[in-house]
């Protein structure tokens, strides 16, 4: 009864997703003008659960790191220098084949800093996650690591002091926004349904119609859809894309 009582004072997000702040996805947003119809927040805090000394904060910025309670001095200075090379060194120095874990560990890591370092900074996988087929170890490389720890500093203090944003009212405003923005051009989205079939012109560069899963016939110039979802005939009457790789002289 409490909960239902204060219901317009809080929101719960089924499907939670949050956004970085320096992502392609923010740049298209305020590209198409999307942006106008949302509203984001940055996460307020970044937290980490310690197998023995529970939830502690992640230090975001320098403020973040050098106010830390739960590591050392010596700690703060070895993440900071480490920090500083992430941006510098290029992914290809080190060999292919070493994981995140054993660059950790080559540079005198504290299990406090892998800690921080692997899950929080690095968003590497629990070993729950990363399932059977991962194996032993670290399934993150060496590599894949300091381009991960790259993207996180990069979003670093572009909209706050943590890296990550999130849609006010859940992530599903996302969608609406998309929704809005393309009403405003003509645009109309198809809910709950899936393309059946789309006649074509005889030359097949033309739209004439569309027939949703339910029988409805939509006449329009253009679907926008991924081709993964277009009906077998209309995906086989497409030209394959083509890509290849010219080095200029």
């Amino acid at each position: 009864e409490l909960l239902r009582g204060e219901s317009r004072r809080f929101n719960v997000d089924v499907v939670p997703r949050g956004l970085w702040a320096a992502s392609p996805m923010v740049e298209q947003l305020v590209r198409s003008h999307v942006h106008s119809y949302l509203e984001f927040k940055c996460f307020a805090a970044a937290r980490i659960l310690t197998p023995h000394d529970g939830v502690q904060d992640v230090p975001s910025s320098k403020a973040d790191l050098f106010t830390n309670t739960y590591i050392s001095l010596r700690e703060k200075r070895l993440l900071s220098q480490f920090l500083k090379l992430c941006m510098g060194e290029e992914a290809s120095a080190h060999p292919p084949h070493h994981s995140l874990e054993q660059l950790l560990a080559a540079r005198k890591f504290t299990p406090k800093l892998e800690l921080f370092v692997r899950f929080a900074l690095a968003a590497e996988p629990a070993e729950a996650e990363a399932g059977p087929e991962a194996g032993e170890g670290s399934p993150l490389t060496a590599s894949a690591g300091l381009a991960a720890i790259r993207r996180y500093i990069a979003c670093t203090g572009r909209f706050g002091v943590h890296p990550h944003i999130y849609p006010l009212y859940g992530s599903s405003e996302l969608v609406q926004a998309f929704c809005r923005q393309s009403a405003v051009f003509g645009g109309m989205y198809v809910l709950r349904r899936h393309l059946a079939a789309l006649r074509l012109s005889r030359d097949g560069r033309r739209l004439l119609s569309a027939t949703c899963s339910e029988g409805g016939l939509l006449r329009a110039r253009c679907v926008v859809m991924p081709r993964h979802v277009m009906p077998p005939a209309a995906r086989s009457a497409l030209p394959q894309p083509v890509r290849c790789a010219l080095p200029s002289g």
